[in-house]
């Protein structure tokens, strides 16, 4: 305990002198993360969370689960009234099953050891950021996005299935809910995105900052140079820190130094610091282990990495876009026959179908006679 208070003494010591003697940097981190935001998390995640909040508050998490029920307790050993939360997890992004496992805990639908479960494994990068955003464009092909979507899912998905198999305790019975079910579902779950996007937000700004400094002190060079010693590749050591931090940050760096398919899907499967400070954020009122957590979300990052390298030797990334092509150049087709008729053929079809007066330049003694004019008097 006393060394964590120390630990916390340093911590808040250091991030206060950057933000003194460093205040442009930090200025320009936080616009960073407010141009986030605005621009990428607001539009992308808060339909979402409504909507998840909605499926619990107005009881149709329950009717799923009637069909979904037997499913979800032969995978999870959960109970059927999760089924939606869990598809809301793996479509909506990384908060939204935290906001849907929070409103299932205060129903009293969940457990408070089923809720922690479902906290590990409903943490999930969004198909919008994943194919989108990564797929086409950093990686320039939506195929590779499908793949590490894919990956990330069954990661989650077997991460769910081995933490079910590993809890001894009885399932099958469905907690007795404790609350009724709210009389305006629309305007509680609109109000309880608001607030978790607030939250999301503001922690996004706050680890933009952070990195900012990391990276303007040269804390984060000093890193990198350090794993190299371990003959890591470069991608892996020029990207750890915001891997770590940050997995939007962490996926364009990535990006930036050339890493591979199987990096992007172990930064998605990890999340970064930053995606799980906004889950933990929603689910205060929930017991359970902090530290467990953390090592399942490593733990699905070495799953995530391992199904893409699987994938990636069934459905090779393609050539990135406006790439030729990926073998070196040769000469072998420039002394085609057919190759230099086909060029003739329609050189002269240009010719023919390009009247002579549109062929003809039209004699000037500048390309722009009035600046030339300007500049000579």
């Amino acid at each position: 305990m006393h060394s964590n208070k120390i630990v916390s003494a340093v911590f808040a010591a250091a991030f206060g002198a950057g933000l003194l003697f460093l205040p442009a940097v930090s200025a320009q981190g936080a616009m960073t993360g407010l141009q986030y935001c605005l621009l990428i998390l607001v539009p992308s995640l808060f339909p979402f969370m409504a909507l998840s909040t909605y499926l619990v508050k107005s009881g149709i998490s329950d009717s799923l689960g009637k069909a979904l029920g037997p499913i979800t307790r032969l995978l999870f050993r959960l109970p059927g009234c999760a089924a939606a939360t869990i598809l809301m997890s793996m479509v909506g992004g990384f908060p939204v099953g935290a906001r849907g496992i929070a409103a299932l805990h205060q129903q009293g639908s969940i457990t408070d050891r089923e809720a922690g479960r479902m906290i590990s494994f409903c943490v999930n990068a969004g198909p919008a950021f994943v194919i989108t955003v990564v797929g086409v464009g950093m990686l320039g092909n939506i195929s590779a996005g499908v793949v590490l979507l894919c990956a990330q899912l069954a990661a989650s998905v077997l991460l769910g299935i081995i933490l079910g198999f590993l809890d001894k305790t009885p399932v099958f019975s469905t907690a007795v809910p404790q609350a009724k079910k709210s009389q305006s579902p629309l305007i509680d779950s609109t109000v309880d995105a608001a607030r978790g996007t607030m939250n999301l937000c503001a922690f996004v700004i706050l680890f933009s900052v952070l990195i900012a400094l990391l990276r303007e002190t040269g804390i984060a060079g000093v890193l990198a140079h350090f794993l190299l010693r371990f003959g890591l590749p470069p991608a892996v050591c020029g990207s750890a820190i915001s891997v770590l931090m940050e997995v939007t940050g962490g996926c364009f760096d990535i990006a930036v130094l050339g890493g591979s398919g199987v990096l992007f899907a172990f930064a998605m499967g990890w999340g970064g610091l930053c995606v799980h400070f906004q889950v933990l954020s929603s689910v205060t009122k929930i017991p359970f282990s902090r530290s467990r957590f953390f090592f399942h979300q490593l733990i699905k990052g070495c799953f995530s990495a391992f199904f893409a390298i699987v994938l990636f030797q069934f459905f090779p990334q393609a050539a990135p876009v406006f790439q030729n092509t990926s073998e070196a150049l040769s000469g072998k087709l420039s002394g085609s026959p057919a190759a230099a008729g086909a060029l003739v053929a329609l050189c002269i079809v240009l010719l023919c179908s390009v009247g002579a007066e549109k062929l003809e330049f039209k004699k000037k003694s500048c390309y722009n006679k009035n600046k030339s004019n300007a500049f000579n008097g």
